[in-house]
């Protein structure tokens, strides 16, 4: 009898299959790869520019001034009336190389998911004489749900974290800010993106520069 040569139709059907199988399996694991890595990347740039809002910010609290057209360093709880507890206003002597001279910014939560601007927003509107009209708004904590601040004041002499600031004639000593992620029924019903690990640690800043 002589021997049987190649492959009967059989074994070469479940080879076929066996390769299938691996070029798939190897497929999946290149792009599960690609996207572990793309994950990261973001991750890395999210990381990046968060740490970049809050360097922003934290100078912006620095330059806070009470000199100037209309200086206000104001910021107010829910209960006490006026500007809500997510929003806080106040003027700078600079607003640095691209916002040169006075402003005043203001900081506030936007929760429309139709405007294009969404979370921790700042408006940069220059102030003083020959000031040009119309604010500039930067997106700073695009996953912001919420924003807290606490003014650190001498009261009678004594030191104590406040939660409502307001005054033209006095800075408190220092501003803690905390970022709060959005409600979990806000994160199921909307496309938001998720608030940057960076800006879960609260900002605690010296205003105007002080040291105490």
């Amino acid at each position: 009898m002589r021997p049987r040569e190649g492959f009967t139709l059989i074994e070469l059907v479940v080879a076929l299959a066996i390769t299938g199988v691996v070029v798939t399996g190897a497929l999946a694991a290149v792009r599960l790869a690609g996207d572990s890595l793309r994950r990261a990347r973001t991750a890395h740039v999210d990381a990046l520019a968060a740490a970049a809002a809050r360097a922003t910010l934290e100078g912006w609290l620095r330059a806070a001034t009470l000199h100037g057209d209309s200086a206000i360093f104001a910021g107010f709880s829910r209960t006490s009336g006026g500007l809500p507890r997510d929003e806080l206003t106040f003027t700078i002597r600079d607003g640095g190389t691209l916002d040169p001279g006075p402003h005043r910014v203001r900081l506030r939560i936007d929760r429309d998911p139709t405007t294009p601007g969404q979370g921790l927003l700042a408006e940069l509107t220059p102030v003083g004489n020959g000031a040009a009209e119309g604010a500039e708004t930067l997106e700073l904590a695009p996953g912001a749900g919420g924003l807290e601040i606490r003014y650190y004041a001498r009261v009678e002499d004594r030191p104590q974290w406040l939660f409502a600031w307001d005054s033209a004639d006095e800075l408190p000593i220092a501003v803690e800010i905390r970022l709060l992620p959005p409600p979990r029924d806000v994160m199921r019903t909307a496309a938001r993106p998720l608030l940057s690990p960076a800006w879960r640690i609260p900002l605690l800043v010296p205003v105007g520069g002080r040291v105490e």
